[in-house]
């Protein structure tokens, strides 16, 4: 007579099948973690370009200037105004606020700084700035669009940067600028090969 063999998993089976899993689903969280930092500060830079775009935009369809302000009202901090106010004066109490951001409220260090670029965004070359802000009059801006969607002063460029990978030596960075023609560019820092992009 033949035995009909039986199906199923032996223990040692089910331990070896147990910990492949184990190790997948632990590579997979350690990749998560290590790349989440990096995906916030890419959510931020992609926020500021759209705010960005949003005040040019803003400026063409009021018929008035519009302005993005850096440091305001604290470090780390920027806001949209949609008027200067009766005293044509930014930076005034009777500005008009249409949106304001805190770079902390993103986490994982998320703040204007250089992170590990070494050359500047403008031309791709020579060196940082003095300030994370380049915008003119001042080192912190503003912005400013006017109602043809053009900057009202020199182009500049605003650089934030990630300072949660630091112990592993790695400072990610973005630049977003904006040219005197009213262009609004996104480019990444790639440390390998030390260009922006």
């Amino acid at each position: 007579m033949d035995r009909k063999s039986e199906y199923g998993f032996t223990l040692i089976e089910l331990v070896i099948a147990i910990a492949i899993i184990a190790i997948l689903i632990s590579t997979t969280v350690f990749s998560v973690i290590k790349l989440r930092p990096d995906w916030t500060l890419n959510r931020a830079a992609r926020n500021l370009y759209s705010h960005m775009q949003m005040a040019r935009m803003g400026a063409v369809k009021d018929n008035a200037n519009w302005a993005v302000r850096f440091n305001t009202p604290g470090p780390n901090q920027y806001t949209i105004f949609s008027s200067w106010g009766p005293d044509g004066i930014w930076g005034t109490p009777d500005d008009v606020l249409v949106r304001r951001v805190n770079l902390a409220d993103y986490g994982y260090g998320i703040q204007f700084g250089f992170g590990s670029a070494t050359i500047d965004a403008t031309q791709a070359q020579g060196p940082l700035p003095d300030n994370p802000v380049t915008f003119q009059p001042s080192p912190w801006g503003p912005a400013v669009f006017n109602s043809r969607g053009m900057l009202a002063s020199p182009s500049g460029f605003v650089y934030l940067q990630n300072n949660s990978n630091l112990l592993v030596g790695e400072q990610s960075a973005r630049a977003i600028g904006a040219m005197t023609s009213g262009v609004i560019r996104l480019v990444k820092w790639f440390e390998a090969s030390q260009t922006w992009n």
